[in-house]
């Protein structure tokens, strides 16, 4: 629609609202023609410019980046980890000083159990109960290891009194491994966190 020439109302109308303005067009008995003719007119105008800025809008709309999720292992008490961070940096500093003062192999694979063991659990991986109960695996057949070349190379013993003093001697190491093995799904746990 073109713009009507000599339209005194347009310039008068230019600042109304749509409301405003469509309230000349549904009521034409009320205004004068000229008036309802550039009431038309405007609206035109404005609803064309009204659906241009949409347009404009939705092309700009923000996108929402969603944050990277990451699969980690948390321990279900933070007093537990603070434990056992603590108790393996004391049993791996230990070993390691342990194997410069009276080196052996059982001192060096024990260090580096314990080691392992403390970065598994400060590192926090998706696999950490996993690796935990390889580790622990290992701790335990590192015993038996140890028993057999024991008894292997005595043989004048009782074999169950050395075997319970072996045992007594062991015991925190065997009953932790164990409940590594069978029951660290019960305290670690694995949660999704922004990366």
């Amino acid at each position: 629609m073109e713009q009507p020439k000599n339209n005194k109302f347009i310039q008068k109308f230019e600042r109304k609202e749509i409301d405003e303005l469509l309230d000349y067009v549904e009521n034409p008995n009320r205004y004068q023609p000229e008036a309802i003719e550039a009431a038309k007119w405007l609206l035109e105008i404005k609803t064309e410019e009204g659906a241009k800025i949409e347009s404009e809008e939705k092309k700009i709309e923000p996108k929402i980046i969603e944050p990277k999720l990451i699969e980690k292992a948390f321990f279900k008490s933070k007093w537990l980890y603070y434990c056992s961070c603590i108790l393996l940096f004391v049993y791996a500093s230990i070993l390691i000083l342990a194997s410069f003062i009276s080196p052996s192999v059982y001192t060096y694979i024990w260090a580096v159990i314990f080691s392992v063991s403390l970065i598994v659990v400060i590192s926090k991986h998706k696999s950490t109960v996993i690796y935990l109960k390889v580790l622990s695996g290992l701790a335990l057949s590192a015993l038996l290891a140890q028993y057999v070349i024991y008894f292997s190379n005595n043989y004048y013993f009782s074999f169950a009194e050395e075997l319970i003093t072996l045992l007594k001697e062991d015991f925190k190491t065997i009953l932790l491994s164990l409940i590594i093995i069978f029951f660290s799904d019960q305290f670690i746990e694995n949660r999704m966190v922004k990366k």
